[in-house]
C-alpha cells in the first residue's frame, strides 16, 4: 500500500475542493461596490437561505453573471434569469443554471413566448461561444453557477430570443424542474417559490470589472 500516494490524493482532493467552493461562492460583501445583486428575498445569504439570487458585472466584451437558487426538483432542476422591459415573463431572454437529465449542471439560453419557455436552438459552437460556464455545482440542495455571456449576442443568433445586454430590465428569477429538453413550468401559485421579479429595472452596464 502507497501511504504516500494516498496523503497525495487526499490532499489533491482537499485542494479540488477549496476551488471549486472558491469559484462558486456568492460573495455579497461586493454587491452594490463592485457587481450588481438582485437577492430573492432581499438580504438573503446565497450560500444557505436565498431562494434564488443573481448577481451582473461587465468584464470586456461580456456580462459576468452568478446564478443560484434552491433545487425545487433535485439533480433535475434549474434555476433562471429572465431578462425583460416589463415585469412579466411573457415575453422575456433567459439565461439558467439548469440540469437537466443525464446532462451536466452549466449555463443554457432560452426565452418565454407566453407561458411557453423555449430553448434557444442555433449552431454549438455558436452557443457556446455566447454563453460560457466558468463553473457549476450542485450541492446541498442548491444549483450554482458562474456565467460568461456575450453583451452583443453575435450574428446567428436570432435577436428575438438572445437580447443585447447593454440596457437595462426588470430581472426576473425563477426555479422549477427540467425535462430533456430543457426547463418546465415554474411555480405558477403564490408562494416562497413563485418567480421573484426586481422592484425596478437593473443597469446591467453600472458595474464594471477591475
Amino acid at each position: 500500500m502507497c501511504i504516500s500516494c494516498e496523503l497525495i490524493e487526499s490532499r489533491l482532493f482537499y485542494v479540488l475542493l477549496l476551488l471549486v467552493q472558491s469559484t462558486t461562492q456568492f460573495d455579497t460583501s461586493t454587491c452594490g461596490v463592485r457587481k450588481g445583486c438582485v437577492l430573492n428575498p432581499p438580504g438573503c445569504d446565497p450560500s444557505s437561505n436565498c431562494i434564488s439570487a443573481f448577481s451582473y458585472q461587465v468584464d470586456g466584451d461580456s456580462l459576468l453573471m452568478e446564478v443560484s437558487g434552491a433545487a425545487t426538483n433535485g439533480p433535475k432542476s434549474y434555476v433562471a434569469v429572465g431578462f425583460s422591459t416589463d415585469t412579466f415573463m411573457e415575453n422575456a431572454a433567459v439565461t439558467a443554471c439548469s440540469l437537466l437529465p443525464d446532462q451536466p449542471l452549466q449555463g443554457r439560453l432560452s426565452f418565454n413566448i407566453g407561458l411557453t419557455n423555449k430553448p434557444v436552438v442555433a449552431d454549438e459552437n455558436l452557443l457556446n461561444d455566447t454563453l460560457k460556464t466558468l463553473s457549476a455545482i450542485y450541492a446541498n440542495e442548491r444549483l450554482s453557477c458562474v456565467l460568461r455571456q456575450k453583451i452583443i449576442p453575435p450574428n446567428g443568433l436570432t435577436k428575438t430570443q438572445v437580447w443585447p445586454l447593454n440596457r437595462a430590465y426588470y430581472i426576473l428569477l425563477a426555479l422549477g424542474p427540467t425535462r430533456s429538453t430543457g426547463n418546465a413550468i415554474h411555480s405558477i401559485e403564490q408562494g416562497p417559490f413563485y418567480p421573484y421579479v426586481s422592484t425596478s429595472m437593473e443597469n446591467l452596464q453600472a458595474y464594471q470589472s477591475k
